[in-house]
């Protein structure tokens, strides 16, 4: 028995709207992911548009019907933009509904239904394309939910384009209401289909986005942005081992600013905030991706350098100590003084002897101490062995850079 239209079409209203309230409920227990309130509102929108198109006389239905649809759409868009943390783009929203409605208005132009569907599709694929494009450049999770919507989307173009093809290649006639159109049926369940399976789709990907968001704030410093206190000591023992197995040297230097609360006094504590973060950046970009670099506690960092001698270690340090001197932060301690840091370097081949991870620290904080009470900005060497006093270290011949640090050729 074939299924009545009407029917039909009042069960998938239905469901988009059930959909709605459940991405609006996702947005209601995490307000900081937009992306869901901007779902809710593209189903919404998406509905009111399917009612106006069938419930309204022809010429307004076709006008406002499909202008809201490519509204819904543009709302769409935006919910993938929210993953990227970018703001909206109300231009681009609407764009699409207003090339519609410009059209329409050219005489002889709404009386062609196949030039109607070529247009509205071709409407239809700019913020379809977008969201891919949104959905592609996010960086995190890269997980089987982003590509299951990236596969959506690429479907529901193909089946745009071959619904502009057939409207180019067999001509339709006009019909005394939407409902008795030819293939309604299945231009409805590819609509509602894909908003369901999109919204579904997105619900999954913003609670996988949530749960990263707090496996991240137990790693990260709020104010850095880069490791914390416990991330580094994790990363310290894990890397400790990993050295100790494969007969390897492991680094660490260990850095403060000078002066910083002389900077905060001076300047607000605001201001020795953006100070630190400039620091912590600078530091980020004199090191390899494997090696860490996190805030130790204050003004102190700590930054962990696997696989990594004592030479080299010295010239990663002399690199961020530099590198800091360039930001040119001017310092209140003496009129044309910059912010600078001393450096603490330590390195232990952890197979060789009973040192501990511990030990490690221990040398780079002496090393450090060193450094401060000899003038600062400037990086003193621990020996090798631990217990023994530190000293500055200063190569007889020029230092070796990493192949694969920044700044080597």
């Amino acid at each position: 028995m074939a299924l009545d239209p009407q029917t039909l079409l009042f069960s998938m209203l239905l469901a988009v709207l059930l959909t709605a309230g459940a991405c609006l409920l996702a947005w209601l227990q995490d307000r900081r992911q937009p992306a869901m309130l901007w779902m809710a509102s593209a189903c919404a929108l998406g509905t009111a548009g399917i009612i106006a198109r069938t419930a309204l006389p022809s010429l307004p239905a076709i006008t406002l019907g499909n202008a809201v649809i490519l509204a819904a759409l543009g709302l769409l868009w935006t919910a993938c933009r929210s993953l990227r943390n970018l703001p909206p783009r109300p231009a681009l929203i609407i764009l699409p509904a207003l090339l519609w409605l410009l059209f329409l208005a050219i005489p002889g132009f709404a009386t062609n239904i196949d030039l109607r569907i070529v247009l509205a599709c071709i409407a239809s694929l700019i913020p379809i394309a977008l969201a891919a494009r949104e959905l592609w450049h996010i960086e995190r999770p890269a997980t089987l939910i982003r590509l299951a919507l990236l596969a959506l989307l690429a479907l529901q173009c193909a089946l745009t384009f071959v619904r502009i093809t057939n409207s180019l290649v067999f001509h339709h006639f006009p019909t005394p209401t939407y409902l008795a159109m030819p293939g309604f049926a299945l231009v409805m369940i590819d609509a509602f289909a894909f908003m369901l399976l999109f919204s579904f789709g997105m619900i999954a990907l913003v609670k996988e986005h949530s749960e990263q968001r707090l496996r991240d704030a137990a790693h990260i410093d709020s104010l850095t942005g880069i490791s914390n206190r416990g991330e580094f000591e994790e990363s310290l023992q894990r890397h400790f081992l990993r050295a100790r197995k494969s007969r390897r040297s492991l680094s660490l230097v260990m850095i403060d600013v000078d002066d910083f609360k002389a900077y905060n006094d001076s300047y607000g504590h605001p201001a020795g905030d953006r100070c630190l973060r400039a620091i912590a950046q600078a530091l980020a970009t004199s090191c390899r991706p494997s090696d860490l670099v996190g805030r130790y506690g204050g003004e102190e960092f700590a930054v962990l350098l696997p696989d990594t001698d004592r030479r080299t270690a010295f010239s990663v340090a002399e690199r961020m100590r530099q590198r800091v001197r360039a930001l040119a932060l001017d310092h209140p301690r003496l009129p044309g003084t910059k912010a600078t840091i001393s450096l603490g370097a330590a390195s232990l081949v952890p197979w060789l002897g009973e040192a501990t991870p511990e030990d490690l620290v221990r040398m780079a904080d002496r090393a450090l101490y060193l450094a401060k009470e000899t003038g600062r900005n400037r990086t003193c060497q621990a020996p090798d062995e631990p217990g023994t006093s530190p000293r500055p270290f200063t190569p007889t011949a020029p230092l070796p850079l990493r192949l694969d640090e920044p700044g080597s050729a």
